[in-house]
């Protein structure tokens, strides 16, 4: 076998390997970034959850100390902004944090949307693990 031919075989080789080694190393980035958006999201869930519940122990406390039903549904108005604007800008914190080339592997813009995958991937494990 001429000399040239085995040097375009090698070449290939080289070019196949160099390629498969991209798209392998891509994955493996890939499924390490939605496993941090994952536990990222949990710990956000959480918190979301126990300030929810903060508040309503503070409106039980207002209650018993005789604030006004207005004053009180005042500060719910109050904190369900706060919270809505927190959730908000959690889940804009991570899409920005992300690398724009994995971008498109984010499947979720907003809080509910993030909410319903990870409730998802959650029931998805717990079918696995049956």
């Amino acid at each position: 076998m001429p000399l040239w031919i085995c040097f375009c075989w090698f070449m290939s080789g080289a070019i196949v390997f160099h390629l498969l080694e991209k798209l392998i190393n891509t994955g493996t980035l890939i499924r390490i970034v939605n496993q941090s958006i994952e536990s990222s999201l949990r710990i956000m869930r959480i918190s979301s959850r126990s300030y929810e519940i903060t508040m309503q122990i503070k409106y039980n406390l207002l209650e018993e100390a005789g604030t006004s039903e207005t004053q009180i549904e005042f500060m719910k108005n109050i904190d369900t902004n706060m919270l809505t604007m927190w959730q908000t800008e959690a889940i804009a914190g991570i899409i920005n944090q992300i690398p724009a080339k994995l971008k498109p592997a984010i499947k979720f813009r907003t809080w509910q949307a993030a909410m319903d995958i990870l409730k998802e991937q959650e029931n998805g494990k717990r079918k696995n693990r049956r």
